[in-house]
């Protein structure tokens, strides 16, 4: 029924509010907010609205500071929504009082930066964090009067802002970072208020989350004498402070595996939580799942459980849910009733859990940085990897393993798979497309810095020279510029476009005799899963194993018994049944008839990226794969609904290539690392002239004109042809950093072995990392006739991070690269006789290279010679 307003309760309301002066009222809500009794500083922080909108109108200092505590009070109780609406009010009202950089500008932005980070929206989280950073620059230089005068309120705002900008770290999953940036800022709050810095909240919550922060980090001892230091300076042991100083003691607790002293910490802070006003808070929510994970180790999963549906329906019933808190909720309450044999249960939860793990990867991963991303999917995958985990339990393709079987989970994993897979460049690349498509030109000139600005990292990672300071320094800035793109490009606008489509979408293009596979890796390689689709497929994709032996891995000893049998041209028929058997087998189980499929679109994960499954040897039949079915690999299997497109007639007929470089300039100056390749010469000497017999436009570059500057000009052709050597370092690097994973692998070119000689900006190294940059948009295929450009770092669900990825992040519509060292004579017969096919049939790319493969093997029967090199699509 519509609501009633009496007139008289509204006069009474308004002569309360009147009774008091906004002072007493704001000091009482104040006061009631910092005790957690929400519910009542509510109601006299909104009497305190009413009586300074009446005193000194809404653009005033004393309407904007009840707004703003009215907002914290939203925050508190988990309406974001209200509390956004609020801070942004404040943020107006202060901007229209102040022309200049002021306090309270820069407040009222910490304090929204700060709300953005709890409800998981981190792009409007740094937006505000940048603007009060500006401010406070501005405060510095433009506005001394006013920084003299209120240092203190200035310096505190600013610890604040450090403390917010360390969460956001660590939420990325930037720990380290996180750390780095807390240990500053308690540092400076120490020199500016000496002995004094004690008495400060500020400072009080900053040590509190870098003890929990050095917990993570696994630095006990740090993380012992900051909590230690943090409860001698509280004095109130009911406050919402002495409850967080007893949940970092019951995380100590739990890292030095004392259960019980934990659990009897955090259900101590419950009483207090339960007989005050803290009830329903975020601290509240993360001391029942602390409990319900301690629970869940010492195997009392009915306790885990209990507290983690307590923990769920707080959340839930706040309206607005702090993502962070809610995976972990849900993550852990799905462990627990797996644990518990209550697998029904488990599932619906873990259901819940991807599709909220998906809403926040659409949401968040446009605007970070190539590394943030990385480091932000990781974090993500942990979940993803519990997830397979349950699901190959409960998907029946272990039988007898579970009381639980769900067989239509396999098209969850499906699902999950092809959205995920290969993200994190695709992103990259979609923001490329997007800014290079618009109509801004400083967006445009801003990026082709970023490009220059990427190339001299990597110049000044590979150089012997440089200092760790100045590779610090420009990668940052690099992140920083990347991060400024990412917001301004229209893909931003619009957020991660994530591609609606599901296993049915690929099943639909699939034709009689065709089958798509998308391997998972599980259990730390010990197990993959083939997922497989059919054209005739009706209710789900169909789950087979290929596992370990007992002794052998397949990452290991299996894998080492296919390269050896390779290099060392060894008779080897257990590769086939170790590697491809169990696929073949449910395949041909999922067609009619149990017929031989005639094509497989293959979507390699973890050790299927360093196998050419051409090459294995079925010794039943006396055949090579190659020559039972048709593999046609793609990065992703989604990718199979834009092959039709990419099949068509070629819109323009130019081919670029690059053969037998003159790597050394100088013979008195130079290190043989890279030596002649004479055959490399004659191989592009041969497909050129083959392209201009067709009518082909082709620009050569040999010897001293085939250099890394070229290269990287080059734009607007069809064919990209590399007979150079290639290289993969393997060395270790930092895992998290996308400039570390890319540059051990790549291609050399002229001058590679005298660099010093070159132009400051070039090394004659093309490596991972700059081939990203490459302009290949409307390039259908690339070639490296070199060896081993298919190797790279290999990450879970990623993907190798080597040449094959990042010509792909570059546009190039498929990638032919080798998996080992390769003969020159034999790679020359094979290129030619592949440019010599497919230039006859354009539109058959995968047969035509499957064929001169075939008619290679004729000649030369190892898989040595003819298997090297697989073609990858997407």
């Amino acid at each position: 029924m519509p609501r009633i307003v009496y007139p008289f309760l509204l006069i009474l309301f308004t002569s309360v509010a009147m009774a008091q002066t906004w002072d007493s009222l704001n000091v009482r809500g104040l006061k009631l907010y910092i005790e957690g009794n929400y519910s009542l500083a509510r109601e006299v922080m909104e009497n305190a609205l009413i009586r300074a909108e009446m005193d000194s109108g809404k653009i005033s200092s004393a309407y904007a500071s009840s707004l703003t505590t009215l907002a914290q009070i939203n925050k508190a109780t988990g309406n974001y929504k209200k509390a956004a609406e609020q801070f942004r009010t404040a943020i107006t009202i202060t901007d229209k009082q102040y022309t200049q950089a002021h306090i309270d500008r820069i407040e009222t932005r910490v304090e929204l930066a700060n709300l953005f980070l709890e409800s998981g929206q981190y792009d409007s989280c740094e937006f505000y964090l940048k603007q009060s950073s500006t401010l406070f620059q501005d405060a510095y230089y433009n506005n001394r009067d006013h920084y003299s005068a209120n240092i203190s309120k200035l310096a505190l705002a600013f610890a604040n802002a450090q403390n917010t900008t360390a969460s956001l770290f660590k939420r990325k999953g930037q720990l380290q970072k996180a750390i780095a940036e807390l240990e500053s800022a308690v540092t400076f709050l120490k020199e500016l208020f000496e002995h004094e810095v004690g008495d400060l909240p500020e400072y009080q919550t900053l040590i509190s989350n870098l003890c929990n922060y050095y917990l993570g980090y696994g630095d006990l001892e740090k993380a012992i004498a900051l909590n230690t230091e943090y409860i001698s300076l509280i004095a109130d042991n009911q406050s919402l402070s002495y409850l967080h100083a007893l949940q970092n003691q019951g995380n100590i607790y739990r890292r030095l595996e004392q259960s019980d002293s934990a659990i009897h910490t955090w259900r101590k802070a419950l009483n207090i939580i339960e007989r005050g006003v803290y009830y329903g808070s975020q601290l509240h929510i993360s001391i029942l799942v602390n409990l319900g994970e301690t629970f869940g180790y010492t195997e009392s999963n009915d306790m885990a459980i209990k507290y983690f549906l307590i923990a769920r329906e707080l959340l839930e019933k706040s309206g607005t849910i702090n993502p962070r808190i809610y995976q972990t909720t849900l993550l852990n309450l799905a462990l627990s009733y797996f644990n518990n044999d209550e697998l029904k249960e488990a599932d619906s939860v873990f259901n819940s859990l991807t599709d909220q793990l998906l809403k926040e990867v659409q949401y968040n991963f446009t605007y970070l940085s190539e590394n943030e991303k990385i480091s932000f999917y990781r974090n993500q995958h942990d979940i993803l990897r519990e997830y397979l985990f349950f699901a190959l339990n409960v998907s029946g393709a272990l039988p007898g393993i579970a009381s639980y079987q769900n067989p239509l989970i396999t098209k969850k994993l499906y699902d999950l798979q092809i959205m995920t897979k290969g993200i994190i460049l695709n992103a990259s690349h979609k923001m490329k497309s997007a800014i290079l498509s618009s109509d801004n030109q400083q967006l445009k000139t801003d990026y082709q810095r970023w490009e220059y600005l990427k190339n001299e990292l990597a110049q000044l990672i590979r150089s012997e020279h440089s200092a760790a300071n100045q590779v610090a320094q420009l990668a940052a800035y690099v992140d920083d510029l990347e991060m400024k793109l990412s917001r301004e490009s229209a893909s931003f606008k619009r957020g991660f476009l994530m591609e609606k489509i599901s296993w049915k979408d690929i099943q639909k293009k699939l034709k009689p005799g065709e089958a798509a596979v998308e391997m998972v890796r599980m259990y730390d390689g010990l197990i993959y899963a083939a997922l497989i689709i059919t054209s005739e497929t009706k209710d789900r994709p169909v789950i087979t194993l290929v596992k370990s032996s007992e002794k052998r891995g397949l990452e290991k000893e299996y894998a080492r018994q296919y390269i050896n049998a390779i290099n060392f041209k060894l008779s080897d028929t257990l590769s086939y049944s170790v590697y491809w058997k169990p696929i073949a087998d449910a395949i041909a189980k999922a067609l009619p008839k149990n017929q031989n499929p005639r094509r497989v679109y293959f979507s390699p994960d973890g050790i299927y990226n360093q196998i050419n499954l051409n090459t294995l040897y079925d010794g039943r039949s006396g055949k090579y794969l190659i020559d039972q079915v048709e593999i046609y690999q793609l990065t992703n299997t989604k990718d199979i609904l834009h092959i039709n497109s990419k099949t068509k007639k070629l819109e323009f007929q130019r081919a670029v290539l690059f053969g037998n470089p003159a790597f050394s300039i100088s013979k008195t100056e130079a290190t043989e690392t890279f030596t002649n390749l004479p055959g490399t010469e004659q191989e592009v000497d041969a497909i050129n002239a083959l392209l201009k017999t067709k009518g082909w436009s082709v620009d050569l570059f040999k010897g001293p004109t085939a250099t890394e500057t070229q290269l990287k000009s080059e734009k607007e052709n069809t064919i990209l042809h590399l007979a150079t050597h290639g290289f993969f370092s393997g060395q270790d690097g930092q895992s998290n950093s996308l400039v570390w994973m890319l540059i051990n692998s790549g291609v050399a070119l002229a001058g590679a072995n005298n660099p010093m000689l070159l132009d400051d900006t070039e090394d004659g190294i093309l490596t991972a990392y700059e081939a990203v940059n490459l302009n290949l948009d409307r390039t259908k295929l690339v070639v490296l006739s070199a060896c081993e450009t298919g190797l790279g770092e290999f990450y879970p669900g990623e993907g190798v991070y080597g040449l094959r990825l990042a010509l792909s992040a570059a546009g190039a519509s498929n990638v032919m690269m080798s998996l080992w060292k390769v003969d020159d004579f034999v790679t020359q017969q094979l290129m030619v006789a592949f440019y010599t096919r497919w230039l006859k049939r354009p539109k058959e790319m995968r047969s035509t290279f499957r064929k001169a493969q075939q008619a290679i093997k004729k000649t030369h029967p190892d898989p040595y010679y003819w298997g090297a090199f697989v073609l990858t699509g997407r």
